[in-house]
């Protein structure tokens, strides 16, 4: 029986920023680029208050920091923090899809 690692980057804006992603991909990258990476949508909660929730926009960046440097398994996680209409799930979905084509994608809702 084998085991499967998957690494989840969750993403607080104002404490992980694009120099965190980079250095994270980077790290990772050089150890293996197929490994699974989800990128978690941070959501305040609890004694997490005062950063505030992802905006569409920065989960998109992230996602393509990601694939530019080299990581094949990149998926989305907690859509529903930044996407909560299906206009903007359609949105997301062709945005990653059509102008990604060539990566392997998938969206985790």
């Amino acid at each position: 029986m084998g085991m499967v690692l998957e690494v989840v980057l969750l993403y607080i804006p104002g404490f992980v920023e694009k120099a965190e992603m980079m250095k994270f991909e980077s790290f990772l990258a050089s150890i293996n680029k197929d490994v699974p990476v989800m990128i978690l949508a941070f959501f305040p909660e609890y004694m997490l208050l005062g950063f505030r929730k992802l905006t569409y926009s920065e989960v998109l960046k992230a996602y393509k920091i990601m694939k530019e440097h080299g990581l094949k398994n990149v998926k989305i996680g907690n859509v529903s923090v930044f996407c909560s209409t299906r206009q903007c799930l359609d949105k997301l979905i062709k945005e990653v899809v059509e102008k990604q084509c060539h990566y392997d994608i998938m969206i985790a809702i």
